[in-house]
Parts: C-alpha cells; structure tokens; sequence
C-alpha cells in the first residue's frame, strides 16, 4: 500500500467550514478510478474512457488526487484505516 496525505477543503469536507488533513490509499484509488474508467469503456463503448485509463495509471500520486477531485470522488472512502 502506498500512502499520500492530503488537505480537504472546505468544499470538500462537511459545511462546518474546516479543513481536514488525512491519508488516503494511492493504490486503492488508482484501482477504483480505473475500473470506473474500463466500465465505462466496456458498458458504454466510450473510447474516452480507455484513454483516460492510460492517464490514470501514469499519473503521479498529487496527479491523480487531482483528477479524482475534478471526477467528484470522495476521497475519504479511501482513508486509511477506512478501507
């Protein structure tokens, strides 16, 4: 398992309007986010998704929290401790 801390925001977290420091499974959300990404490839032939599966498993760590906060991921599901 490899682990990142990262910052919540405010936005992010509950609306009490604090931020919260937590550390989040990498691999266990690089493997979400790619079985997200070949679902909608297979169920929905959107050759998008494929691609986005090649950025996925080539990000960086900071990358790839990244992306998953654009997709709208929760990424407290994947607190360590939590999964």
């Amino acid at each position: 398992m490899i682990a990142i801390v990262i910052m919540l925001c405010y936005s992010e977290t509950t609306r009490r309007g604090t931020n919260m420091m937590i550390t989040i499974d990498i691999d266990a959300l690089r493997k979400y986010m790619l079985d997200n990404s070949y679902a909608a490839f297979f169920v929905g032939d959107f050759g998008g998704a494929l691609a986005e599966s090649v950025d996925i498993e080539n990000a960086s760590d900071e990358e790839l929290v990244e992306m998953a906060k654009r997709q709208g991921i929760d990424l407290r599901r994947f607190e360590v401790g939590n999964i």
